[in-house]
């Protein structure tokens, strides 16, 4: 448990922190690729977690021969779309929190760097209705992906919230890094690095889930 009295605003990243979608996003991805006449490996797309569309797809297509592009990007979305309501694994308890700091008075946002029809259809997914979160961010609202702070800095403005006093829930170490340079407090999400790489980039506190906030 953290103490939640500083803060006005809880701000959560999407993968690996609400749900996991990583293994459903590469199956689509590999099955996406050979649309285009490659076969890619499922290691292809670890170096590229976390880092938005034109990174995730496009590293694996250079490495193909391939150019990245709006509509490569879209058939791989479209692909996940197709299977993923079965594939995805949701993290236990993640809608009832949303939901208790919600009603709590917190404002809540999901900021992430996956594009708008992932982020939206997870959202479904995972049981968390659109009452309870104030503003959703993804790749498609910003021009610089996380490292750099946009998405948090947007988030706490679209919340009418100074950074100060949010705090971001991150599974990753560019996401860590973006909360921090935001000026934010950031809690690392146990799974997707070491809990000691996540506090060597800023994290104040490593935890099992959001559900232990």
């Amino acid at each position: 448990m953290i103490d939640k009295s500083s803060f006005k605003a809880i701000i959560f990243d999407m993968d690996g922190v609400l749900l996991d979608t990583e293994e459903a996003m590469i199956k689509a991805s590999v099955e996406g690729f050979k649309d285009y006449g490659v076969t890619v490996s499922p290691e292809d797309f670890v170096p590229f977690f976390g880092t938005g569309s034109v990174k995730y797809f496009g590293g694996v297509a250079e490495k193909y021969g391939l150019s990245y592009s709006p509509e490569l990007a879209t058939h791989m979305y479209n692909k996940y779309l197709e299977t993923a309501k079965d594939e995805v694994v949701i993290f236990p308890g993640v809608a009832d929190k949303i939901k208790e700091l919600h009603e709590e008075g917190f404002k809540i946002a999901v900021a992430s760097s996956a594009a708008g029809m992932k982020v939206y259809a997870n959202l479904e997914f995972a049981g968390i209705n659109k009452e309870w979160v104030d503003i959703v961010l993804t790749e498609d609202d910003i021009t610089k992906n996380k490292p750099d702070p946009e998405i948090f800095l947007k988030a706490a403005a679209g919340v009418g919230v100074d950074p100060s006093l949010c705090v971001v829930c991150e599974d990753s170490i560019s996401g860590v890094i973006s909360a921090v340079s935001a000026g934010m407090k950031c809690v690392g999400i146990r799974g997707t690095y070491p809990e000691e790489k996540l506090i060597e980039n800023g994290a104040f506190i490593v935890l099992d889930g959001i559900v232990d906030l």
